[in-house]
């Protein structure tokens, strides 16, 4: 999954809405950068270097300084967080 995605929670506003209203493109950026800053520091690094720098899950437990299984787990929380407080967010 990609930030972008973000979850089905990415679908609060239709595709079409965003991607022919500036306005609800910038809400909705708005929406995620808030939902990211909310994670903890480690959930949020561990986000921002898999999905926006594209480490592999191996190269973000190096960077990290933990296991790759403990990476996946980071991840997957991580996500779930994400989707939670973009859900919030966005009402």
């Amino acid at each position: 999954m990609s930030l972008d995605a973000a979850g089905s929670a990415r679908h609060a506003l239709a595709p079409s809405t965003v991607a022919s209203d500036p306005g609800a493109r910038v809400a909705d950026a708005d929406t995620v950068r808030r939902a990211l800053m909310a994670l903890s520091p480690r959930q949020r690094a561990a986000l921002v270097l898999r999905e926006v720098s594209g480490l592999s899950c191996r190269q973000v437990a190096a960077a990290l300084g933990i296991s790759a299984n403990a990476t996946k787990t980071l991840l997957w929380r991580a996500r779930a967080e994400l989707r939670d407080r973009y859900a919030e967010e966005a009402r």
